[in-house]
């Protein structure tokens, strides 16, 4: 009911008289006054004035379920989702619903997070109240090779969603990062549960700085949040709803091709540090070259200082020299 009153104000061009939601909700006025209390312990602001009644006067900093799901186009990413104030880890929780039969595109989103964490073990910083937090789970049947294309297409997604309801035009760290002038907006951790040689799933966890004030001391040179490069609060939930829009997308095609050739071009004007010098850090060591782009099967591409070319799968290696983004 607290929803249905919550739709009824959202979808008003005005005030609406208690009695008014009362005979549309089939309720009480005092019970729609006990549900304006409760969306207002939500979050949401609502004018009351008396001979006129309610109205939303900001709902841009509120997030939930309701809220992402309104925003949503997509058929089967994110219709089924779960919502937390707070979880040790939406990847986490979500590989345990997926070892428990989640069906695919399940949506797992908190507010905020105890134990996030990032590529290659690092930890990554997870307030309350600012940041967007957010796994996925995928059952592909295409072979285990081709999971690490699914964070490339999940940053083209996550470019495309921030682009759409912010402005920002952002750049891609490959393979999992999305940055602005070397600092990072997001980052995103695949992982994989297989069973022999298929795969019975994939989670992709993102976490963007959306509406972060400030950052740690030792975080300030390489994090940005989108509302520091706009200056105004970001609605978490429609740049949520905006990647599941686009990630549905890019995934079909990905789908039905099986390789990332129909998106390459766009990700490689995306790319950052392309014909810039950079550094491929992996067990084995350091070596510096020039990257030229990502090719098909999301490898990237590099020159080395010979002159000779390699390409560079994902995996345990990192770039860094990514203007000022170590």
């Amino acid at each position: 009911m607290k929803e249905k009153l919550l739709h009824l104000l959202q979808q008003a061009d005005d005030f609406m008289s208690g009695q008014k939601l009362s005979e549309q909700l089939g309720i009480s006025r005092t019970a729609v006054w006990k549900y304006i209390r409760q969306l207002e312990e939500d979050g949401y602001v609502i004018e009351a004035v008396k001979n006129r009644g309610y109205r939303i006067s900001s709902s841009a900093e509120v997030m939930n379920a309701f809220e992402i799901t309104r925003y949503l186009e997509t058929e089967w990413l994110g219709r089924s989702l779960e919502f937390h104030d707070v979880i040790g880890s939406t990847n986490t929780r979500a590989k345990q619903q997926a070892d428990g039969g989640a069906p695919e595109g399940l949506l797992v989103v908190a507010d905020s997070q105890k134990s996030g964490r990032g590529r290659l073990g690092r930890a990554w910083s997870s307030p309350a109240g600012c940041g967007l937090f957010f796994t996925y789970v995928l059952r592909p049947e295409y072979e285990p090779a081709r999971a690490s294309m699914v964070t490339l297409l999940a940053a083209m997604a996550m470019h495309d969603a921030i682009a759409q309801e912010t402005g920002v035009q952002s750049m891609i760290k490959w393979p999992n990062d999305i940055i602005y002038d070397g600092r990072k907006i997001c980052g995103i951790l695949t992982e994989m549960s297989t069973e022999e040689t298929r795969i019975s799933y994939i989670v992709t966890g993102i976490g963007v700085n959306v509406n972060n004030e400030s950052f740690p001391e030792d975080l300030q040179d390489k994090a940005v949040s989108l509302s520091m490069l706009t200056g105004r609060k970001e609605n978490r939930s429609a740049i949520c709803a905006a990647f599941c829009n686009h990630f549905e997308h890019y995934y079909k095609d990905f789908v039905e091709t099986g390789d990332l050739a129909f998106m390459v071009e766009d990700y490689n004007k995306l790319l950052a540090g392309t014909d810039r010098d950079v550094i491929i850090a992996s067990p084995e060591g350091e070596q510096i070259c020039r990257a030229t782009g990502i090719d098909a099967d999301g490898s990237l591409c590099v020159v080395l200082p010979d002159g000779s070319s390699m390409k560079v799968s994902s995996g345990e290696v990192s770039i860094r020299g990514i203007y000022g983004h170590k």
